[in-house]
């Protein structure tokens, strides 16, 4: 006989007004069997996000049991996720922000994925959600069915993101979480959470599933909790993979490709017309850790590798030029 373990959804709620209802339903509409927490997160937004969401949660009538936990103040993202993991009652958990969905089906094929094996951890794609309708984050990588992953080639299947990258559209194990929080005052925290997450598959050996399952619909609010100027959270990754770096220095092939797309992330920044003072020298400093030999190899345009160089040994003078600061 099939059984059905408790699933938390944790949600933080951050100036979501326009969207929480959606998102709400999507979730009252799970056709899991099983018993379902919906944990939200109060992170102190300016809005009426929460009395839209306890408006809904009153009048719902249905199986899941919708808790709200608030904070005294905003602390972000990471914490708000991690006072919904400290709160989790589940064996399994499943992280949705507050301005996406998620198909109705979404915590039942997923449950159904990681149950099927000995599994950790089930992981799914997103859509972007735009007022002309989803579009499919299509890649190369991405399997025509679902694939067991063993735990020595995970490291290499999410750095050199050839997977999901981030920590919703995921089904854990909540066993799996124990040891792992999000790391608090950062930006760009999935990159740091999935470096982590990937220390803990090596070392206990677990096994994890990929689905090619389009069911998260992922949609870009500059005012939601996460939502960060782009020069921001490029920065905050040039700074986090440098961890993954340093943490798998002797995989070298998995090293040159991070390296290249840190550098690749740098340039980003330092091209940015709206990158500040503090945030174009924090990416300088990274650029000087590459050789010219490094930058020439992967940059082949003669413009581009003459331009960062004269980034990298006359920044301030290239701040001025492009800047006009």
């Amino acid at each position: 006989m099939k059984t059905y373990k408790k699933i938390s959804i944790i949600i933080p709620i951050y100036n979501v007004e326009d969207y929480i209802s959606e998102n709400l339903q999507s979730v009252m509409r799970q056709t899991y069997k099983g018993a379902i927490e919906c944990i939200l997160v109060d992170d102190c937004g300016t809005d009426k996000s929460i009395a839209v969401a306890e408006q809904l949660i009153a009048a719902y009538k249905g199986p899941i049991e919708f808790r709200i936990l608030h904070h005294n103040h905003n602390r972000g993202l990471s914490a708000a996720r991690n006072t919904g993991l400290d709160n989790a009652k589940g064996e399994f958990v499943y992280f949705l922000d507050s301005d996406d969905f998620i198909d109705e089906n979404t915590i039942e094929v997923l449950y159904d994925s990681i149950q099927s094996g000995d599994y950790t951890l089930a992981i799914s794609y997103f859509t972007k959600y735009t007022e002309k309708g989803d579009e499919i984050y299509r890649s190369e990588w991405i399997f025509d069915a679902p694939r067991v992953i063993e735990s020595d080639e995970y490291a290499e299947r999410m750095l050199m993101q050839k997977s999901n990258f981030a920590s919703p559209a995921k089904l854990y194990k909540r066993e799996l979480l124990k040891q792992l929080r999000f790391k608090e005052g950062r930006l760009n925290e999935d990159t740091l959470f999935v470096i982590d997450t990937i220390s803990i598959i090596e070392e206990r050996k677990l096994k994890c599933i990929d689905v090619p399952f389009y069911s998260y619909h992922y949609r870009m609010n500059e005012t939601s909790i996460s939502h960060k100027p782009t020069y921001k959270m490029d920065t905050a990754y040039v700074e986090n993979i440098q961890v993954a770096i340093d943490r798998y220095k002797d995989r070298t092939d998995l090293v040159e490709w991070l390296k290249s797309d840190q550098l690749t992330r740098c340039i980003k920044v330092l091209r940015d017309r709206e990158v500040d003072k503090m945030h174009y020298e924090i990416v300088i400093k990274y650029l000087r850790y590459f050789s010219n030999k490094f930058i020439n190899e992967h940059k082949r345009s003669p413009k581009t590798y003459l331009h960062i160089l004269m980034i990298k040994y006359l920044p301030h003078l290239m701040w001025i030029i492009e800047h006009k600061y």
